[in-house]
């Protein structure tokens, strides 16, 4: 079965499906994979910031199966300390650090990957 890819990076747009603001929420059920491009990145933890600017539909950050992420070099931070210094002065309705897949251990100690989120995220760090 072929696999939905979702994009709302511009640079992916000419072979995935694109999710555009004011689409039909149910578009971004099923999604496989959703590619988002992404404000800055932390280098200690790896989690990605990403704001309302960039992204059109909030939930397609929790239901995709993988998150694929993609920054320029020249917008990681050292440390979650610099990465929230640098939130400070931005403007914003919506804003959220992504990091990677939860690994949660329900109450009979078995082992969730993505139980919050997607199962799998990958941050392409690119050189502009």
């Amino acid at each position: 079965m072929p696999k939905k890819i979702i994009s709302v990076a511009h640079t992916f747009l000419d072979f995935t499906e694109v999710y555009a603001q004011y689409d039909d929420p149910h578009k971004a059920g099923n999604v496989d994979v959703a590619i988002i491009t992404a404000h800055f990145g932390e280098d200690e933890n790896g989690p990605v910031w990403v704001t309302e600017e960039l992204l059109h539909e909030r939930v397609l950050l929790f239901i995709c199966q993988h998150l694929v992420a993609i920054i320029n070099k020249e917008n990681t931070v050292v440390s979650m300390h610099d990465a929230c210094d640098k939130i400070a002065s931005m403007q914003y309705g919506f804003g959220t650090f992504i990091p990677g897949p939860s690994k949660t251990p329900d109450i009979e100690q078995s082992l969730v990957l993505g139980a919050h989120g997607p199962k799998k995220t990958t941050v392409f760090i690119i050189s502009a």
